[in-house]
């Protein structure tokens, strides 16, 4: 901090310096938040995919799993609650 107060840009215009220095700190926090936003997508997407192969399986079985759906429907469904 001191290295930029001791700066002569900063003793000429320290309010551009300011703002240079806020414009980064918001530049940062929305590149911190878009990639938290794409874990939660690629988490989805996983978990998404992890279904459909279950589904899958059980097809492939031909067991009934009717009961069972709807116990994997209140999974799905409470899993994107919570990543939302």
């Amino acid at each position: 901090m001191d290295l930029i107060k001791n700066c002569d840009r900063y003793k000429n215009d320290p309010e551009s310096v300011h703002e240079l220095a806020n414009l980064i700190i918001e530049k940062r926090k929305s590149e911190e938040s878009q990639q938290l936003e794409l874990e939660k997508i690629r988490e989805k997407s996983k978990l998404d995919l992890e279904i459909a192969r279950i589904r899958a399986n059980d097809k492939d079985n031909n067991t009934e799993v009717s009961c069972n759906d709807s116990s994997l429907d209140s999974l799905i469904k409470s899993i994107r609650t919570h990543l939302q």
